[in-house]
C-alpha cells in the first residue's frame, strides 16, 4: 500500500467529485518488489515478470467476454462489462513504457545494457511522470480509451455507457 496513491489521492479526488468536479477516481499501490538477482536470465525474465500483471488483466477480460457471450441475459452483465473495462484499462495503462509501470520492464528487457541502466534510473520519478504524461498529453482520452474500445470490439462487447 502506498499512503499517497492508495489513500490521499483517491480521497482527494473523491471529495472533489462530491463538489461537482468531473474527475476519474484512481489510485496506485507500491510496485511489487522483484529480486532481479534471483532471475536465471535477467533480461528475458524481467520481461516475463513485467508482462504477468497485464496478461492476467487481459485473461480476466477474455474470460468475462466469453461468459457474457454465452449468457447474454444475465442481470449482472453490466457489472461484468465494468470489470472487463477496468481490467483492460489496467492492462493498457500498465503497458505505458514509464518506470515503474510494467511496460518499462518490457523496454528494459529489450534495451541493450548501456541504455537499460540509465532508463531504469528514472523509476523513482515514474509516478509523477505518469501523471504528467496522462494529464498533459491527454493520454487517457486520446490513447487508452480508443485502445480499450478496439479490445472490446475484438472481444465482441461494446463499452458505450458502461463506465464513462
Amino acid at each position: 500500500m502506498d499512503p499517497v496513491g492508495t489513500i490521499f489521492i483517491p480521497g482527494m479526488l473523491y471529495l472533489l467529485s462530491r463538489f461537482g468536479m468531473p474527475l476519474i477516481l484512481f489510485g496506485w499501490a507500491k510496485p511489487v518488489p522483484v529480486n532481479f538477482q534471483r532471475l536465471s536470465n535477467p533480461k528475458r525474465d524481467m520481461i516475463l515478470v513485467g508482462m504477468a500483471g497485464p496478461a492476467i488483466n487481459i485473461f480476466i477480460a477474455v474470460v468475462l467476454s466469453v461468459f457474457i457471450k454465452f449468457n447474454p441475459k444475465l442481470a449482472f452483465n453490466e457489472w461484468m462489462l465494468a470489470v472487463m473495462f477496468i481490467n483492460l484499462l489496467l492492462a493498457i495503462f500498465n503497458m505505458m513504457p514509464i518506470p515503474p509501470l510494467d511496460g518499462s520492464r518490457l523496454v528494459m528487457g529489450l534495451l541493450p545494457n548501456r541504455l537499460a541502466l540509465p532508463y531504469s534510473r528514472i523509476e523513482p520519478f515514474g509516478i509523477p511522470l505518469v501523471l504528467i504524461a496522462v494529464i498533459y498529453f491527454d493520454i487517457f482520452e486520446k490513447v487508452i480509451l480508443p485502445i480499450i474500445e478496439v479490445c472490446g470490439n475484438m472481444l465482441g462487447v461494446k463499452f458505450i455507457g458502461v463506465i464513462i
